[in-house]
């Protein structure tokens, strides 16, 4: 059985991308940080890495190139809550050998389909193959991933982020009011940077849409509050 290691240091979208792995019958390592996930990779063997873009420790790219110079030729697909320029992924993937990248919030049904592509795990549709055929095959490839079990883990993980999530705006907002006290470049303008960030791409996967949108613009005004910061003290 392929095992894949889910590289993210947000631990609800870490347990939403494992429940649709484990729905394709793949067994699932998570790892919050990049340190912790070379651990995992100098002891298990993985068919695929899973690797958000912006970590605790370090931002994933660095932590790819990493292990590209060490050798490691384990296929990597990166999640950005950060819009990336095409010339951007396309670096990405000539030099770095990802194979893909996808965009938080990410969209259960393609993330799926990417998977079994990527590690062969379904049939792919025929060259020359009818618009009603491809049309069947994407009926058939719904009809299976919407089973009851899924759902149903699916709607735990909601429940609990959103149990969770005052907990989580709260911790946002003292960050913001302590990065505003002493500087949007301390730690804790940084830390309110990656809690916007985290909130944004988990909650529009969650479908929490409103959520979402509202951290995206939070994360916006707090990376244009950086670069003022860094004009002022250069």
């Amino acid at each position: 059985m392929d095992s894949v290691l889910i590289l993210d240091d947000d631990q609800y979208f870490r347990a939403l991308v494992a429940a649709y792995l484990r729905d394709e019958g793949l067994t699932t390592v998570e790892a919050r940080t990049g340190s912790e996930a070379t651990e995992w990779l100098g002891r298990e063997k993985f068919a695929l890495v899973i690797v958000d873009y912006r970590l605790p420790d370090c931002d994933g790219l660095s932590w790819i190139n990493y292990h590209r110079l060490n050798g490691v030729e384990i296929p990597f697909i990166v999640l950005s809550g950060i819009p990336l320029s095409h010339q951007k992924q396309t670096r990405m993937r000539n030099l770095l050998g990802v194979e893909h990248v996808l965009q938080k919030p990410i969209n259960p049904f393609e993330f799926i389909r990417l998977i079994r592509k990527q590690l062969h795990m379904g049939p792919e549709p025929q060259i020359g193959a009818s618009e009603k055929e491809k049309s069947r095959e994407v009926e058939i490839f719904n009809d299976a991933d919407l089973d009851e079990e899924l759902d149903g883990e699916m709607e735990d993980i909601r429940d609990t982020y959103l149990h969770d999530l005052p907990a989580l705006l709260r911790k946002l907002a003292t960050s913001i009011e302590k990065s505003n006290e002493t500087c949007m470049m301390s730690d804790f303008g940084k830390e309110a940077l990656m809690e916007a960030h985290k909130i944004h791409g988990t909650a529009g996967t969650l479908s929490f849409e409103g959520i979402s949108q509202i951290a995206g613009m939070i994360e916006k005004a707090l990376k244009k509050a950086v670069r003022e910061s860094k004009k002022f003290a250069t």
